[in-house]
């Protein structure tokens, strides 16, 4: 948890910026860092190529890598600080590192950031000085599970449907209630039916600081227990956005369920596309061989910002979204064995 920012900056390093720290930033000591400023554009390993960051505070834009990414690639080059802002909004980002970093990370506003890019551009040298008053508590966190039971016989294997239910400090419409109540209405409507195995339905918590509820649950497991998961078919931010794509931890991997999901998304004549997302709950299940695949509807330019609200959510999105679902489970059950035999 941050306490407080405080941040400035100038050719002096007197002119006060306000400033919001990213969850899981370190702190600094009392008094804070200062160095140099550097502006690394989006902070891509080519941004940093030439540059001399050693000792210095990098500003970066939003965009491209994760947060984390980025500041673990500033870290390594030398970077004591790091000072992000969003090019696409005026406001301040809301967003975590997902674990604790190594050096403090915060967030300007739009404008203050244009106002120090276009300074740095005319060759002016800054000094910013960083404070970040940070401190950690440990904290529990509750995975929901409700198992619909089918009424057959069945060898024992089920589908696991999940999505998280945690969200950074903002509204969290798509990130990731769309998520949950698309879950929440499967289950409603796959509770009128008979499948040919059980459905488990888990809405995870704690996926935004690491996975750790997925990552638990899976770990709690026997091995009898993950080879019994037919399938696990994840739902993360399915509210906003023109394309239904399908995740699967590595861009590569062999995943009869993204398979599968493609085929029946084209049934659908919708738009999809299949790619590469490790950072949600489905990495933890594909990690251990289960076999996992990932919904979410295209790039969110308001994703873990304050405008992060229902009104920018889709009702055909999740419509849609809950439509793959709902014939994904029926389909699978009709032969479990036959995904979670061939673990991918």
């Amino acid at each position: 948890m941050c306490n407080s920012t405080e941040l400035t900056i100038g050719e002096d390093g007197n002119e006060k910026i306000d400033s919001k720290s990213l969850q899981f930033t370190k702190g600094t000591p009392k008094e804070g860092v200062t160095a140099e400023l550097v502006n690394v554009g989006m902070g891509s390993h080519t941004d940093f190529e030439n540059k001399d960051v050693k000792g210095k505070v990098v500003l970066m834009k939003r965009g491209e890598d994760y947060f984390k990414t980025k500041v673990e690639r500033a870290f390594k080059k030398g970077a004591v600080g790091a000072i992000f802002y969003d090019p696409a909004n005026e406001d301040f980002i809301t967003a975590t590192l997902g674990q604790l970093s190594n050096m403090p990370a915060v967030s300007i506003r739009k404008p203050e950031a244009e106002k120090l890019v276009k300074q740095l551009g005319e060759g002016k040298s800054l000094k910013a000085t960083l404070k970040v008053d940070s401190e950690f508590k440990e904290a529990s966190s509750t995975n929901i599970i409700a198992t619909m039971k089918s009424k057959k016989e069945n060898s024992g294997k089920h589908i696991v449907v999940g999505a998280h239910y945690d969200g950074v400090d903002t509204p969290a419409a798509n990130d990731n209630a769309s998520g949950i109540a698309t879950v929440l209405e499967a289950a409603k409507v796959l509770s009128k039916e008979d499948l040919d195995c059980d459905v488990k339905f888990i809405a995870f918590g704690a996926e935004e600081i690491g996975l750790v509820g997925s990552k638990h649950y899976v770990e709690s497991l026997s091995l009898e227990e993950k080879d019994n998961i037919a399938a696990m078919l994840n739902l993360d931010m399915v509210g906003v956005g023109d394309t239904l794509m399908v995740h699967t931890m590595d861009e590569g991997v062999k995943s009869l369920p993204a398979d599968l999901a493609v085929s029946c998304i084209n049934k659908f004549s919708l738009k999809t596309e299949r790619t590469e997302q490790p950072n949600s709950d489905h990495s933890s299940f594909q990690s251990v061989g289960i076999p996992a695949a990932c919904f979410a509807y295209g790039v969110d330019k308001n994703y873990h910002t304050d405008k992060d609200t229902i009104d920018k959510i889709k009702k055909e999105n999740l419509l849609n979204a809950c439509n793959v679902l709902l014939n994904m489970c029926k389909e699978i059950s009709k032969n479990p064995g036959g995904f979670s035999n061939n673990k991918s």
